[in-house]
């Protein structure tokens, strides 16, 4: 490298015959000294072209997330939304009213599962109302798309706004089919350690009445059977309280009125099961034909 330097220069000045005293130190410098100062300011120009290349890239690449981001939500939205609507959809009398319902609630219910704050701050391009519902309803099928219109973070050519879309497909309820030849089974109720059904829920038997007595008066009770109370095993313990807790029909006293033993725990089964099982007809309700 310095060699051809040195012949730039020889060539350069070969013609003058007394050069300067500025041409001989030029002569003598190093050819680095020059050619360093070349290749530093090439490094910046490539610098300053590529940096905001990439940062550019970088953050396409995260609005590119952020938009997967939001169409993962927005499904997650109508999924949970679209079990409800299908639920609630026989409520409407019209085909067109049912339309309409479900196309508002699918929209609301969406955009409040998502967030709308969210909403806002996510590449969705108009806000809330960017989210356009469109339904194609045949006969009982629910079928709603959401189109919505997403933008990248920096609009450049190759990266404009363009559409997304979700959909929700799915059968309403409208009730179950029993055929005219099925048997409709009576129902009655019991209570979990009981031994009598019940064919109203409204009976005095399954309706605990709790009474709140002092404990000095607990050695004379007697419930409905003209039993004596015994001390419940899930709540009577430590020292006994001024008052105690009661039922006409149990047979344990209570230290605590929340005592999961004053809550009876109600069954429904089928008359059949009741009969053809341990439990015999309730004396209140049960003869009632």
């Amino acid at each position: 490298m310095s060699s051809l330097w040195n012949r730039i220069i020889a060539t350069k000045f070969k013609n003058k015959q007394n050069p300067s005293p500025t041409m001989h130190f030029i002569e003598k410098l190093p050819s680095s000294v020059f050619f360093s100062s070349v290749l530093s300011a090439s490094m910046t120009v490539e610098a300053s072209i590529v940096l905001p290349l990439c940062l550019v890239f970088l953050l396409q690449i995260g609005s590119a997330f952020d938009m997967i981001r939001l169409h993962n939500h927005v499904q997650m939205g109508m999924l949970e939304t679209g079990r409800k609507a299908a639920l609630y959809s026989c409520q409407f009398d019209t085909e067109g009213l049912a339309g309409l319902g479900e196309r508002a609630y699918l929209w609301y219910g969406t955009a409040d599962y998502v967030g709308k704050e969210k909403l806002k701050t996510s590449p969705l391009g108009e806000g809330l109302s960017g989210l356009l519902p469109y339904q194609h309803r045949e006969k009982d099928v629910i079928d709603v798309t959401l189109f919505y219109k997403v933008k990248p973070r920096i609009s450049l050519f190759g990266f404009s706004p363009f559409y997304l879309a979700n959909r929700f497909c799915a059968h309403q309820w409208n009730g179950y089919d029993i055929s005219g030849d099925a048997k409709i089974e009576e129902i009655v109720y019991v209570t979990e350690n009981g031994e009598v059904w019940h064919k109203k829920r409204e009976c005095t038997h399954l309706t605990l009445s709790v009474t709140k007595l002092n404990s000095k008066a607990l050695e004379a009770a007697r419930n409905e059977k003209g039993r004596k109370y015994r001390a419940c095993e899930l709540c009577v313990f430590g020292t006994m309280p001024e008052s105690v807790y009661l039922t006409k029909e149990g047979d344990c006293y209570h230290y605590m009125e929340k005592c999961s033993g004053l809550k009876r725990t109600v069954f429904s089964i089928t008359k059949t099961e009741a009969e053809q099982g341990k439990y015999r007809k309730c004396n209140r309700c049960g003869g009632e034909n």
